[in-house]
């Protein structure tokens, strides 16, 4: 049976966008602490 297993594929796209996500959102706060920790300096 050839049958490509959308729910799958889907499951693991919403995996990697989440992942995607967390991982921008934290690299961009730890860019902004550190512009603001050399700002303060």
């Amino acid at each position: 049976m050839e049958k490509t297993d959308w729910k799958r594929i889907g499951w693991l796209t919403a995996a990697t966008l989440v992942l995607g996500a967390i991982i921008g959102a934290c690299a961009g706060l730890l860019t902004l602490l550190l512009y603001g920790v050399e700002y303060m300096m």
